[in-house]
């Protein structure tokens, strides 16, 4: 029985560090991609110029969107383990205490009964915020 709850626990820390990792890769402030992005900016405008001096005067972006939407969308993927471990703490709480044997109070049984229930609910919210976002940026 108790084996059960290791491996949920071990879940848990698991989606939380996936999330932490995810997120710090597509955060815009991250220094790497940063730095990335300005190493490809100045590749992109030492092109620019070059064509400039060849063609005339033909202006190209240098922002690239698709790859902005996609940042976008995996920045979002982070919140999909953030609601599992929102929605599953209390119902693990409740089970250890269960195991260890003590009585559960009353408060983490409503806590538990109302998490649980909505995980559902708040994954599609996520979805669908997340589609939102993809869609109008």
């Amino acid at each position: 029985m108790g084996c059960f709850y290791l491996w949920l626990f071990l879940i848990f820390c698991i989606a939380l560090f996936a999330s932490v990792i995810v997120y710090w890769h597509t955060s815009p402030k991250n220094e790497i991609t940063l730095s990335l992005r300005k190493q490809e900016n100045i590749n992109e405008e030492k092109e620019n110029e070059e064509k400039e001096n060849e063609d005339g005067d033909e202006e190209t972006e240098t922002e690239d969107p698709e790859h902005e939407k996609k940042m976008t969308a995996a920045r979002m993927t982070v919140f999909f383990p953030v609601v599992l471990i929102c929605c599953w703490f209390f119902p693990l709480v409740r089970r250890i205490l269960i195991f260890f044997g003590d009585n559960v109070p009353f408060p983490i049984l409503c806590l538990r009964v109302i998490t649980s229930s909505v995980y559902g609910f708040c994954n599609s919210v996520v979805f669908v915020l997340a589609a939102w976002h993809y869609i109008n940026s």
